[in-house]
């Protein structure tokens, strides 16, 4: 007789889909887009969170009980007066279980 914990599948689930959207924030930085991370996101059921107005901050979230994934992007200008510089933009993935991180990726570019 197995015993299946449904809570231990729940987790190795997100574990799998931190995983799969973590290599893709290498990719977003290669390509200078945030378009890779937030498809892998989508695909993984995390949506987008907020008002739908464009905004510099994206968050895309999928919860399930105490378990949550959560993948910011964001992108601010770096130019100060006489200096132009280019845009920052930083993604960041985090693994959570209630208040607690329990994993998280970052990467970022310059475009």
């Amino acid at each position: 007789m197995t015993f299946e914990n449904p809570s231990h599948d729940r987790r190795t689930e997100f574990e799998e889909a931190f995983e799969a959207i973590a290599k893709t924030l290498t990719t977003a930085a290669e390509e200078c887009s945030f378009a890779p991370a937030v498809t892998a996101a989508e695909s993984f059921g995390l949506r987008e969170q907020g008002d739908g107005h464009p905004s510099a901050t994206y968050i895309y979230e999928r919860m399930d009980g105490d378990l949550s994934l959560w993948l910011r992007t964001h992108w601010y200008d770096q130019s100060h007066p006489f200096s132009t510089q280019p845009d920052m933009n930083k993604l960041r993935l985090e693994l959570r279980q209630g208040p607690v991180t329990l994993r998280s990726a970052e990467s970022s570019y310059e475009d």
